[in-house]
C-alpha cells in the first residue's frame, strides 16, 4: 500500500476503509489512479451525477452490489459537488469491474460511450441531435458548456482546424482524457452519423486534446 493510497483511504472517515484500501490495490498496477490523487487540488470538484453515470450503468450490467462491496463510500448527491479525486477512483473500479482490471480504461470508455449514446437515444436527445446534426461545432459548444454546469476546474477550448475538423482542447482536466472522456464524446458525435470520428491526443496526463473529424 502506497502512502498516497493510505491517506487517501484514511481521509474518508467511513466504514469500510481497510476494503478501500485493497480495492485501491487491485486497479493501482494498471493505471496512474496513484499519482493523480497525489496531484488533483482538494477543491477540484464534480458535480454527483458523474457518479450516478456509474451507478446506473453498473447496475444494468448486474456489477453494482460487487462495485459498492470494493467501494463502500456512499451515494453522491446527483446535484452537489463531490472531489474530483473521489470521482476518479469511483471511475477506476468502475472500469475495472466492465473490462477486467488489466483493462479498466476500456471499461470507463464503454460505459461513458454507452451513456452518452443512451442519452442521443432519448427524446430530448434525440431533439438536440436533430437541431445539431448539420453542425457539429455547435455540438462540441454544447458539450463544453454542459461541462462547465458540472466541474468546477479546469476548462475545455473549442478551436476550428479545418472545415471539416475541431479540436477540444482540456486544461487541468483530473478525469483521464483518453478513455473515460473520450468515450463520452465518441458516443455523443456517432449519433450524428458514422462519418464522424473521434481521437484522443495527450500532452501529459491532465492536458491534452478530442479530435472531431467529418
Amino acid at each position: 500500500m502506497s502512502r498516497s493510497f493510505d491517506a487517501y483511504a484514511a481521509a474518508l472517515h467511513a466504514p469500510g476503509v481497510e476494503r478501500v484500501r485493497e480495492t485501491l490495490d487491485w486497479v493501482a498496477p494498471y493505471c496512474d489512479l496513484e499519482a493523480r490523487l497525489q496531484r488533483i487540488p482538494p477543491s477540484a470538484q464534480v458535480r454527483g451525477i458523474w457518479a450516478s453515470i456509474l451507478d446506473r450503468q453498473l447496475q444494468e450490467r448486474g456489477l453494482f452490489e460487487r462495485y459498492r462491496e470494493l467501494l463502500p463510500l456512499g451515494k453522491a448527491s446527483a446535484l452537489g459537488f463531490h472531489p474530483a479525486g473521489d470521482f476518479c477512483v469511483r471511475a477506476a473500479v468502475a472500469g475495472a469491474l466492465v473490462a477486467g482490471p488489466e483493462n479498466l480504461h476500456a471499461g470507463m470508455l464503454e460505459i461513458t460511450r454507452d451513456n452518452s449514446r443512451r442519452f442521443a437515444a432519448s427524446l430530448l436527445g434525440k431533439t438536440l441531435v436533430r437541431l445539431l446534426a448539420k453542425d457539429p461545432k455547435r455540438l462540441a459548444q454544447q458539450a463544453i458548456a454542459s461541462r462547465r454546469q458540472t466541474c468546477n476546474y479546469g476548462a475545455w477550448e473549442l478551436r476550428s482546424t479545418t472545415e471539416n475538423e475541431v479540436r477540444i482542447y482540456l486544461r487541468e482536466e483530473y478525469i483521464w482524457i483518453e478513455s473515460y472522456l473520450l468515450g463520452a464524446a465518441m458516443g455523443t458525435f456517432e449519433a450524428l452519423g458514422d462519418h464522424v470520428q473521434v481521437t484522443a491526443e495527450l500532452e501529459d496526463p491532465f492536458h491534452g486534446y478530442h479530435v472531431i473529424r467529418w
